[in-house]
């Protein structure tokens, strides 16, 4: 349970950084009137090794 706590506390701390950047779009989205705010993946500044975002499959239809 310890390994397994750290392992879970490693992940958030590197991925935290783009959590609160995808947090502050929504945030700014939704201030301004969006009323289903989308998440654009441009935002992000480092995309290394991400292969799934694709705007097109983001968005509802």
């Amino acid at each position: 349970m310890g390994f397994l706590c750290l392992t879970n506390l490693y992940a958030i701390s590197r991925l935290g950084k783009y959590a609160f950047i995808a947090l502050d779009d929504y945030v700014k989205q939704k201030n301004n009137g969006i009323a289903e705010p989308i998440f654009d993946h441009s935002i992000i500044p480092n995309k290394t090794g991400i292969k799934a975002w694709n705007k097109t499959n983001l968005i509802k239809n």
